[in-house]
Formats: structure tokens, sequence, C-alpha cells
């Protein structure tokens, strides 16, 4: 309560950009994450983009930041792949194999969920990412604060929620 005043401040200026804020309690919170970890879903959720994509379903991607030239084509063909027949990508968002696959994926016009360990105000404003964001086709969620930095820690936190969000 103290910090009400820094609060509304910061939920202002994430929402100018196109940030948004989820609740367990909310109706548009994903099922799948209340289903599969019950109390222990994250209790807020930070996003932009298609909130419709966060039960949807899809191939879970996850791997490394520092992959071959050949991992990438061929995680860059997997996305592709999974768009031309209808699966969505959910994955970190991490350089490398994550982001890779995401990428691929929205080329093809697919779509896709990131479920960001950091960063998510600048993913949000990305020119990468935003015209995926504007178009529907994208969904970036954190349950960590969106200016956030790096942290290993939440990298590996993160892992569980792209698990329960994927089939």
């Amino acid at each position: 309560l103290n910090r009400a005043g820094a609060l509304g401040l910061a939920m202002e200026k994430w929402q100018r950009v196109g940030l948004w804020v989820l609740i367990r309690a909310d109706v548009d919170y994903p099922g799948r994450l209340k289903k599969q970890l019950q109390a222990l879903s994250p209790p807020v959720l930070f996003g932009c983009g298609n909130r419709r994509l966060l039960d949807q379903g899809g191939i879970a991607v996850i791997g490394s930041r520092h992959a071959s030239p050949e991992d990438l084509v061929f995680t860059s063909r997997l996305g592709s792949q999974a768009a031309l027949q209808g699966l969505s990508i959910i994955s970190g968002g991490a350089r490398g194999v994550d982001e890779t696959a995401m990428v691929g994926a929205l080329a093809q016009e697919g779509t896709v969920v990131g479920v960001l360990a950091d960063g998510l105000l600048r993913a949000a404003t990305s020119v990468r990412f935003r015209p995926s964001l504007i178009n529907g086709s994208l969904a970036l969620i954190s349950p960590f604060n969106p200016e956030a930095g790096f942290d290993v820690g939440n990298a590996m936190a993160r892992n569980k929620y792209i698990y329960c969000l994927a089939d």
C-alpha cells in the first residue's frame, strides 16, 4: 500500500505501450496454467498482444542461446513447419533457439506465445515484434516485472510456464 503511487505510475507507463496485466481471478488468465500448476500458477502475468493465444496450445521450443548455425536453420524450419500446419510455437523469446523458432513461425504467418524472463517492456516496443503484436499473431507474457533485467533463476523458472501452455 505504501507503493501504490509508484505502482500507479508504472501501470500508466506500461499501458501506454500496450502492456496489460492479468491476475489469476481474471477470465482471460490462461486456464492451462491454472489447471497444471493450480495454486503455484503465477498470481500476476504481464503481457501484450493477443490474449486468446494463451490457451491455444502448441509446440514448446526451449533451447540454447549459443546454438550452431545448423541448429538455428533447423529451428527456423521447425517454426515455419509448425505454422504451416496450424500449430503455435510457445517459447521463451531468448536469443538463439527460442527466438529463431518464434521468428520462423511468424514469417509463415503462424501464431506464437513468448514467455519472457526479462525485458517484456523492451520486447513490446521492439520493431521486430510490433507488427505481429498488432496483427494478433503474437502474445508476449511474463510473470516478472516488465522492466526486469536478465536473471538465470527467472529464465529457468519461466520454462515451466512454457511447458504448461504447450501441448
